[in-house]
């Protein structure tokens, strides 16, 4: 066939392989349309919220009722020198509304609107000793249907509370139909304190947390939703969480908690649970899929530990999950994706299966379900060559490792030098060598022998030596994923001198 035949074919088919793609062959987690019903006129009794300036006038009226006209976004330099935020280089921070004394005790309605790129870094310096990061620095009125996005609140202070919507609550607060992605963090000497969206977490319903969340100290508790919270409903967290002495996928520190789940992965505190970290109430209808890595004393499970007269009732965890107080009921993951094995679920009104495409568990109807599986952990699909003799050079050429991510699917690996340590060939033995991939590790052995090869055949050992695959700094592809679709695309091309007719098949696995 001719070049120029041969190229019209390979664009041809190019064509056809991105219109059945629709151009992106990996998952795509793009914004979905907005149908939020957003009220276009202020109500009666409600103040708008239009600006950053009238946000920042509602420390004006902490007893007030407003309402967000539109989304908000706070621009970078509004934290840098010569910003309106700007304290000094280390702080730099939107001074969070209300305090201890003076809590917002009103209604802040976000009307389906999100606040973007919210920033509390170190402190405010209104306080010596305290310091409250966060949209609000104390709750007792309510927050709802509001969206925190992109956020970064880092608090350190002796005494550190942190979270996207407020720092702390007070009496009956509720915070209701909101979420929150970005980063929060608190650290300090004393009382420390991270939630996803509230470090005190009073009443809590129909949300979701993104965020990663962290309370470093030796006191640190750090929730996904709540840092600590008496009463949680119909929630769910697929961030990070990590706390010095207590951490949980929903809350730290908690009380009663009702129809929840975490997908995020817990680790580091003294009490680590899937769900709660120290649970003083009762925990129902709730399961748990993240990873759970065993705190100090290995509390880990639905409930890291029991405290008082609390319980669990009706929950449920992988069986391949780690043991400990508060376990709950363990199951597969094939028995994870069926609704038979969540008894006593409400799959009329609150829970639902197969919502989303890419995620295989229960979902929470009132809820969009905002989920990115990650990595949970790592294991050696093929092993590389395990028999050397002295003097030989690690050979990776042949190992595959496997990734196993959160929702049940997993991905193959080609293994290279520089992801194994510990390799030594200079005597005779076995040795232990480590797999090192992000924060995963696996081991294996290998044994170093004699030398044997021949004196005559040395010439031939030193040039087949030259094929040894060398290692790169490439990022790692994956060579196989837990699915794919083949699809065959048949194309006619007539070529145009001569009318002959000539058919290719091409071959193209879907990614996922």
């Amino acid at each position: 066939m001719k070049p120029q035949t041969k190229v019209v074919a390979f664009l041809l088919v190019a064509l056809l392989v991105l219109s059945l793609f629709g151009g992106n062959a990996l998952p795509s987690f793009a914004e979905e349309a907005d149908t939020y019903p957003h009220l276009t006129a202020v109500p009666e009794g409600y103040v708008g919220i239009y600006t950053i300036e009238d946000l920042s006038n509602v420390r004006n009226n902490l007893a007030g009722n407003y309402i967000l006209m539109n989304d908000l976004e706070f621009k970078k330099e509004d934290f840098q020198e010569g910003g309106i935020y700007y304290i000094d280089g280390y702080r730099y921070a939107w001074p969070a509304i209300g305090s201890l004394a003076e809590p917002f005790s009103g209604i802040f309605d976000g009307n389906g609107y999100e606040i973007r790129n919210l920033v509390y870094n170190g402190d405010d310096g209104s306080d010596p000793y305290y310091a409250f990061g966060g949209l609000f620095a104390s709750l007792s009125g309510t927050v709802q249907n509001l969206g925190v996005v992109d956020c970064s609140i880092r608090v350190s202070k002796k005494h550190a509370y942190a979270g996207a919507i407020t720092a702390n609550v007070q009496g009956n607060s509720l915070i209701k139909n909101c979420y929150a992605s970005g980063g929060v963090s608190a650290s300090g000497l004393d009382s420390v304190v991270a939630g996803g969206l509230a470090a005190g977490g009073g009443t809590i319903e129909d949300s979701y947390n993104l965020c990663h969340v962290s309370a470093t100290g030796k006191l640190g508790t750090a929730g996904g939703i709540a840092g600590t919270g008496s009463q949680i409903s119909r929630c769910y967290n697929t961030g990070n969480v990590s706390g010095g002495y207590s951490a949980g996928g929903i809350c730290g520190n908690g009380g009663n908690i009702t129809d929840c789940f975490n997908t995020g992965i817990i680790t580091r505190g003294e009490k680590s649970g899937g769900i709660v970290g120290s649970a003083s109430g009762v925990v129902t209808n709730c399961y748990n899929v993240g990873c759970i890595k065993d705190g100090y004393k290995k509390y880990v499970g639905i409930v890291g530990k029991f405290r008082n007269e609390g319980k669990q009732v009706n929950c449920y965890m992988f069986d391949k999950q780690a043991s400990g107080e508060g376990l709950g009921a363990r199951r597969s993951e094939e028995q994870m994706r069926t609704q038979e094995t969540f008894k006593d679920f409400d799959f009329t009104n609150v829970w639902t299966m197969g919502g989303s495409e890419d995620y295989p568990y229960p979902e929470l109807k009132a809820l969009k379900m905002v989920y990115a599986p990650k990595a949970e952990y790592l294991s050696l699909s093929t092993r590389p060559k395990d028999v050397y003799e002295i003097g030989d050079a690690f050979d990776p050429s042949a190992g595959v490792f496997r990734i196993d991510y959160t929702n049940g699917t997993y991905k193959l690996f080609p293994l290279t030098g520089e992801m194994v340590t510990g390799f030594d060939s200079s005597k005779v033995g076995e040795v232990l060598l480590t797999v090192t991939y992000e924060e995963f590790t696996e081991t294996f052995s290998v044994s170093i022998q004699e030398k044997t090869v021949p004196e005559s055949t040395q010439s031939d050992t030193e040039a087949s030596s030259d094929t040894t695959p060398s290692d790169t700094d490439a990022p790692v592809e994956p060579i196989e994923e837990s699915s794919g679709l083949w699809i065959v695309v048949v194309v006619l091309v007539v070529a145009a001198l001569g009318g002959a007719a000539a058919f290719f098949v091409i071959k193209a696995k879907k990614k996922k």
